[in-house]
């Protein structure tokens, strides 16, 4: 079960949607390598598990992109959202024996909140890591920047980002 979204004060995930703009008509071409096969419009969400039921799709193809901080700089790791970070062969990939996720505060530092990260969005960091299981599926949503909207690519556009490590990073819940 994912725990709450904690915004602080009497903050609403929905209070906070409507302080973001509507999704630019610009975005497609924001994405470079990127072709979306469709665009969602939707209630605010934050989880994979809320993002897949308000878009119809299952979890599986709910598209998991996880910030992770290491001692050579933060990393992005794509996963399918039915799946759990595999940590020993993200820290085998890189090279290192540390890692965590990245908190509010880098992920702030960077314009991003929980429920906001996404391939495009996590273009600040080091290096992308992109779990191999995603490659064997017709399409992945993920969201478009914004809590209210999501985009639906296939895959094999995940290869355009650099630099990139395509490798076993995740296992099964």
């Amino acid at each position: 079960m994912n725990k709450p979204l904690n915004l602080g004060g009497n903050a609403t995930l929905a209070r906070l949607a409507r302080l973001q703009p509507s999704l630019p008509a610009d975005v497609p071409s924001r994405w470079p390598g990127f072709r979306f096969l469709r665009i969602f419009h939707h209630a605010p969400v934050v989880t994979c598990d809320d993002a897949a039921r308000a878009r119809g799709v299952l979890l599986g193809n709910e598209l998991k992109t996880i910030v992770l901080s290491t001692p050579d700089g933060l990393v992005g790791v794509h996963l399918p959202g039915d799946r759990r970070l595999h940590s020993r062969n993200v820290k085998a990939a890189l090279g290192t024996r540390r890692l965590r996720f990245a908190d509010a505060d880098e992920l702030g530092a960077n314009g991003l909140a929980p429920g906001l990260v996404n391939p495009h969005s996590a273009g600040f960091v080091r290096r992308h890591l992109i779990c191999a299981s995603l490659m064997g599926k017709a399409f992945v949503t993920t969201n478009a920047g914004v809590f209210t909207h999501g985009v639906a690519f296939a895959p094999l556009d995940l290869t355009s980002l650099t630099p990139k490590l395509i490798g076993d990073f995740s296992h099964d819940n």
